[in-house]
């Protein structure tokens, strides 16, 4: 008998690349230097810390302390996901389900803390 769903976060319980890439690009174009969406889709799922030094690098953004870039373009992410609806209605049946059954439920994420 099933025990327990692991999901991971970006790309299965919420399709975040969209809203990742306008965040990003919402700090970059306040810094000056916006990039395309295959410009950041290019090193999409790598760590934060090595796509910024990626794109310092090749495409001559700023360099940005971690920390502070995070903070920014994460305000910007979760503005746009909750002004817009990110919810799959049958994944919400399936985690109904299996809370219903008894399921146990987990996240897993490389992402930090604060977002998950």
């Amino acid at each position: 008998m099933l025990q327990a769903i692991i999901f991971d976060m970006d790309g299965v319980l919420v399709d975040s690349q969209p809203y990742i890439n306008k965040s990003f690009n919402h700090v970059f174009t306040e810094d000056g230097c916006p990039l395309s969406d295959a410009q950041m889709n290019k090193y999409a799922g790598m760590p934060l810390k090595t796509q910024l030094q990626i794109w310092h690098q090749e495409y001559g953004i700023k360099q940005y302390e971690l920390g502070d870039f995070a903070r920014r373009a994460g305000e910007v992410e979760l503005q746009l996901m909750q002004e817009n609806d990110c919810s799959n209605p049958n994944l919400n049946q399936l985690i109904h389900e299996a809370n219903s059954q008894g399921i146990k439920l987990a996240l897993g994420t490389s992402s930090m803390g604060w977002r998950a």
